[in-house]
């Protein structure tokens, strides 16, 4: 395992320790490799996506589907996060 020293503002030092003492994580290192871990997935899991040349165009025929909806960056953004869940196996 590799040392590494970082320096972090003292709102976000602040905020992972609170992440500590309510018990989500045993240390900031261990918090610090669980962001890590999970851009990593996240970003597999995008890969893995980019490599489906019918998933743009599957999602744009479920957007114009429902006539006259609105769609929030909100509700784009969990729709999103859904479907990384899903390829990085998270949900079935």
């Amino acid at each position: 395992m590799a040392d590494l020293q970082i320096n972090l503002p003292d709102a976000t030092s602040e905020f992972a320790s609170a992440q500590i003492a309510a018990g989500r994580f045993g240390s900031v290192s261990d918090y610090v490799g669980a962001l890590v871990s999970a851009d990593e997935q996240m970003q597999q899991a995008a890969a893995k996506l980019g490599q489906n040349p019918q998933l743009e165009a599957l999602l744009e025929q479920g957007l114009r589907s429902v006539a006259g909806r609105s769609w929030s960056l909100l509700v784009l953004s969990e729709l999103k996060q859904q479907v990384l869940d899903r390829a990085a196996g998270k949900i079935a």
